[in-house]
């Protein structure tokens, strides 16, 4: 398994930032796992076909960065609406 880099980190501040200062994470915090969580339209599944085609694009953009740069583990999972 390779190692991390070591410009993963740096976003401390960010997290400090965003947060209002209720949450801190060490300067050389690198996540280990990304799961992205895709709203679905009801009584859909979480298909390529169900994203749009920008979606699609950018998600496979986005993995590929945090898996071959960073050694980030993706998890794509779909979330259903709440019906009423």
């Amino acid at each position: 398994m390779r190692s991390r880099p070591a410009h993963c980190g740096g976003g401390a501040a960010i997290v400090e930032e965003v947060s209002d200062g209720e949450r801190r994470v060490s300067d050389d915090f690198c996540p280990k796992k990304v799961v992205f969580a895709i709203l679905l339209k009801k009584g859909e599944d979480l298909t390529a076909d169900t994203l749009f085609p920008f979606s699609q694009v950018t998600l496979v953009h986005v993995a590929k960065v945090l898996q071959t740069q960073y050694n980030i583990e993706i998890e794509v999972i779909g979330i259903h609406a709440k019906t009423t």
